[in-house]
């Protein structure tokens, strides 16, 4: 029997390191996962997610975020949720010119199908989970018909 080899875990640390290749990437539990660009019905539903929430923000005082954006909860768990939210109280924790290190009080990530995207949402949920978020949402068919 052959002996295992180490595996090396990637950190955050080694992927802002990374040269820009143009591809979206999250770490989940040390491992590089490469994202996928999404279908047009995926962006349609997040956006319409992120607009009820960006408008609800800009009565409360909170914030809405679209992907791409890191949300660091450790060197080894690192996400882009497709719309995060945090509430007026918390909206410090987002600061313009530095990445998040705080869970979101709302983190929805658009299911487009298990067998195209759906493993992401299950490695998604354990970070957002430990990282102590308020809500989290899976939107799957939230526009059936995308008209022309």
């Amino acid at each position: 029997m052959a002996p295992m080899q180490d595996v090396q875990r990637i950190g955050y640390t080694d992927l802002i390191a990374m040269p820009e290749d143009g591809r979206r990437y999250e770490i989940h539990g040390g491992e590089l996962v490469v994202v996928a660009a999404p279908l047009l019905r995926h962006q349609i539903a997040a956006l319409e997610i992120a607009t009820i929430l960006n408008a609800y923000g800009h009565r409360s005082g909170g914030r809405a975020v679209t992907a791409p954006f890191d949300i660091v909860f450790d060197e080894y768990d690192v996400v882009q949720p497709d719309v995060v939210f945090f509430r007026a109280e918390r909206s410090h924790l987002v600061r313009l010119d530095e990445v998040t290190r705080a869970a979101p009080d709302i983190a929805v990530e658009v299911l487009q199908g298990f067998v195209e995207r759906g493993f992401r949402s299950i490695y998604l949920v354990p970070p957002i989970l430990r990282g102590g978020r308020r809500d989290y949402a899976a939107a799957q068919r939230v526009i059936e018909t995308v008209k022309g």
